[in-house]
């Protein structure tokens, strides 16, 4: 497995790598946990803000409340402490069929990319969590890193033009993360190799979603591409820079270290 060749459309389209001493903290054995559960979160979080687009863009109330009830489980277990579900059987469920139907093409196109997305995202979900059972690593709830906070902040609060920046705001936060799980351990390219094509591909079909132009497209991938690279060589990232909640106590040696990831 040719590691730099399988990442390299990744680090071209963040602009940066993330730097070496982010990864050698990254690979110390103590910060295994928070990375795992660090990067399954990421994963739930994409299919849900992939969710959200069907449900703004697409679906009707109807259909919107049947999409919430779909990620509920997941939501749950990750965030309210609620029990560990099915989630090979939860999987099954989510396809085409049970998603908002439409007769748009722009709609349809849009609605066919984030089913694609949200089953892969959930897979990687449970693909990341099998690697914790089986390293016998607890779930703990984290905090949520700035590195998505800042990226949202250019978005802008007009359509078609919001819709593009999500959808270049999601592959900037996708690409830094999926970097960030292989970087550490090699072995760990598995989970991103359609990561990398899908974040790359997507900047290409925006244009054709949000019907905006090409040269828009370009200058907003540029522009979010600031506070991107800004993440990409900072202290708090999008994987592996989050705190357990038992471990947020300031001036903690344990909180200085991570964060400093």
């Amino acid at each position: 497995m040719d590691y730099p060749q399988i990442l390299s459309p990744i680090i071209n389209f963040l602009h940066c790598p993330t730097p070496q001493a982010w990864i050698d903290e990254a690979r110390k054995p103590e910060n295994l946990p928070l990375l795992l559960t660090d990067h399954m979160v990421c994963e739930l979080k994409a299919a849900q803000n992939a969710m959200l687009l069907v449900r703004r863009y697409v679906a009707d109330k109807a259909d919107a409340d049947e999409l919430l009830a779909c990620l509920k489980p997941y939501e749950d277990f990750t965030y309210r402490r609620g029990p560990e579900p099915d989630f090979v059987a939860l999987h099954k469920r989510i396809n085409k069929s049970a998603m908002p139907q439409t007769d748009d093409p722009w709609g349809r196109q849009l609605l066919d990319s984030m089913i694609l997305l949200i089953k892969e995202e959930l897979h990687h979900f449970w693909q990341v969590r099998e690697m914790m059972l089986a390293r016998d690593i607890p779930y703990v709830k984290i905090t949520a890193s700035n590195y998505a906070r800042g990226l949202r902040r250019e978005v802008r609060s007009h359509e078609p033009v919001m819709l593009i920046d999500k959808l270049i705001c999601g592959a900037y936060i996708e690409a830094r993360s999926c970097e960030r799980f292989a970087a550490p351990r090699r072995g760990w390219t598995t989970i991103c190799r359609s990561s990398t094509c899908r974040c790359c591909a997507r900047g290409a079909s925006l244009s054709g979603l949000s019907g905006s132009g090409a040269e828009d497209c370009r200058r907003r991938y540029q522009r979010a591409g600031a506070p991107a690279r800004r993440g990409g060589s900072g202290a708090d990232p999008p994987s592996g820079g989050r705190v357990p909640l038992s471990q947020r106590c300031a001036g903690s040696g344990v909180t200085r270290r991570i964060r400093a990831l």
